[in-house]
């Protein structure tokens, strides 16, 4: 789907609040054509986290196929698309905080990769427009 548009929603407790997923023939990378899909505006949240790396009764343990197995996988807003926008989006609570650094991919270390806005996990997002998102009330740029 091109130019979806997903604002204004309040999301609670989902493993990731909004995905925009488009990839191509192959299903291996993101769309080669600009897909402009836009979230912006929304309020997400998540309390379902992994307080010490552990996680929590209800956190995502399985989400994410990695070459050495599975890992969770949570995020507020999710993009693998090209040239999608994502804006002024309010994302709060522990199931949302990022546990690791992006450099722990294609292979995240269990229990899971999360973040407030991912444009890496699935396939990298091409040429992704992020701006004015706050996470916990503090600036996110991925």
């Amino acid at each position: 789907m091109r130019d979806a548009s997903l604002i204004g929603n309040r999301l609670g407790n989902n493993d990731v609040g909004i995905t925009l997923f488009n990839v191509n023939a192959q299903c291996n990378q993101s769309a080669p054509r600009p897909t402009r899909d836009v979230a912006c505006f929304n309020t997400i949240s998540n309390s379902h986290g992994y307080p010490g790396g552990v996680p929590s009764a209800d956190a995502n343990i399985s989400g994410l196929v990695t070459t050495s197995g599975y890992v969770g996988d949570q995020a507020g807003v999710s993009d693998t698309g090209n040239r999608d926008v994502i804006c002024a989006n309010k994302i709060s609570g522990a199931g949302y905080s990022p546990l690791d650094s992006t450099s722990s991919l294609p292979n995240p270390p269990a229990p899971a990769w999360v973040r407030p806005v991912d444009v890496f996990s699935y396939a990298a997002a091409i040429h992704p427009r992020v701006s004015g998102n706050r996470y916990d009330g503090k600036p996110y740029n991925p």
